[in-house]
């Protein structure tokens, strides 16, 4: 299992309850861990509407459905002309991007999770986080009914290095 792949699933492991109560992943997910500052990402309506596209053509993708397993390549979206390769997603939530809030959220963490793994200034990985600083739709507690793809979504990436790191 790649670092990428291993990464994302501890992304869903500690994020799943937060998922569950759509709550937005901060800094304190990185415990007693000093955050590493990744890069920022910024994408607008047309960058997120491709990913969209993308994540609808990859639904059914047996790669995302059984967490990367299987030996098969992840997919790539072309976002903005920029390969991003697709994350694993847990069964309860794979494919069910019809709502922009989680379309936007998915964007985000393929996005930072680029960030480490073999071959990046990284690759020891550890939990990447997704820090959203906007749009205040996105931040809202009614997201889901009030974020739109129009309003784009802003924020940094975060490491927090495994203990030992």
């Amino acid at each position: 299992m790649n670092y990428r792949t291993c990464i994302a699933l501890l992304l869903f492991a500690a994020a799943g309850p937060a998922l569950a109560h759509n709550e937005l992943p901060t800094i304190a997910a990185c415990g007693g861990h000093r955050p590493v500052y990744l890069g920022t990402f910024n994408y607008a309506e047309k960058g997120l509407r491709e990913y969209k596209i993308c994540l609808r053509r990859e639904a059914g993708n047996p790669w995302l459905r059984d967490a990367g397993g299987g030996g098969n390549l992840p997919p790539v979206c072309r976002v903005n002309a920029i390969s991003i390769t697709m994350v694993a997603c847990p069964a309860q939530v794979c494919g069910e991007f019809d709502d922009d809030y989680r379309t936007a959220r998915a964007l985000a963490l393929a996005a930072c999770t680029a960030y480490v793994g073999a071959g990046t200034q990284y690759p020891e990985g550890g939990l990447v986080v997704p820090v959203f600083d906007g749009p205040a739709t996105f931040l809202d507690a009614n997201h889901h009914a009030i974020y739109e793809l129009a309003d784009g979504v802003s924020g940094v990436c975060a490491l927090c290095p495994d203990e030992g790191s």
